[in-house]
């Protein structure tokens, strides 16, 4: 209970994701709160601030540290939905954690400025290409480096939908081998239909990058881009979201690159001339100063 607004806390296994994922259909929500995507992504391990009969809910992840209970978001996951609750729905939500939680990392969709100290939000962006017009449009807004890198569209070959080869190329060239693993979890446990790949290989079959993707509804959502050495010479990532992009011109879909942090990584998605989205990184630690 928040105030008098009254709510459940359930675990992943007393919810009924049937109806839960009914309402994130209707309610047009990205996959990351999607009931089987959360199972997914989280091995079943996540719970949900839920009011009425799933009149509105809302995911969270928590886990523990040196005895420290706190929130966080889950491998794979941009942000959660508050765009649409009424305000008493995003303040109990909010409320809850900030009287019950010393730590928390959350993102969402929109600013809840209405219940969280400016201190404690920070602006993200994120990228996104509609897919609505035909090829040869989208392609001629991409800059003119990303142009150039396209030559090297006939040094590579691109097989379709490999996807045990993609996640072990993964595997071979990642550094963090735990990262790795709980990937392999998660993509293991998305559903077969939603869970595509794109690989690269040079001339002599030599894999040079793979890009893992979830497609759902109208987005491709660019979870795994994963590139050798030769890969970045041969900028074989450019050449494969091309492909995409190509694959796809001229429908609804959209491709959302889920964003960056890291200033080399926005600026090859800036290339695809993508447009700028945001969403709200919401944090709490014990020195924050929260209303």
């Amino acid at each position: 209970m928040a105030g008098s607004i009254n709510f459940r806390i359930l675990q992943s296994n007393e919810i009924d994701k049937v109806l839960w994922d009914q309402k994130a259909s209707l309610w047009n929500w990205n996959i990351y709160s999607y009931s089987f995507y959360l199972d997914a992504v989280t091995s079943n391990q996540w719970s949900a601030i839920v009011f009425g009969d799933y009149d509105y809910f809302f995911p969270f992840v928590k886990r523990k540290k040196w005895g420290l209970s706190y929130v966080c978001m889950p491998p794979y996951s941009q942000k959660y939905h508050i765009a649409g609750l009424p305000e008493e729905i995003v303040k109990a939500i909010f409320n809850y954690f900030k009287n019950n939680f010393l730590v928390f990392d959350i993102r969402v969709d929109i600013s809840p400025k209405m219940v969280l100290n400016k201190n404690c939000i920070f602006k993200k962006t994120n990228y996104e290409l509609p897919l609505n017009k035909e090829y040869e449009i989208i392609r001629s807004s991409y800059s003119s480096r990303l142009n150039r890198s396209l030559k090297n569209k006939d040094l590579l070959l691109l097989e379709w939908d490999h996807l045990d080869q993609a996640i072990l190329f993964n595997q071979k060239h990642s550094f963090d081998k735990t990262f790795v693993d709980e990937t392999a979890k998660a993509i293991n446990k998305m559903p077969n239909e939603i869970v595509r790949s794109i690989i690269a290989r040079t001339q002599d079959g030599t894999l040079v990058a793979s890009l893992i993707y979830v497609q759902h509804e109208d987005r491709l959502y660019l979870i795994l881009p994963t590139s050798n050495e030769s890969g970045r010479k041969l900028q074989a990532m450019s050449i494969l979201i091309d492909a995409l992009v190509c694959k796809h011109a001229n429908t609804n879909k959209i491709i959302d690159f889920e964003g960056s942090s890291i200033e080399n990584i926005a600026n090859f998605y800036r290339q695809f001339s993508p447009k700028e989205t945001h969403y709200y990184y919401c944090k709490k630690r014990p020195l924050d100063i929260i209303r």
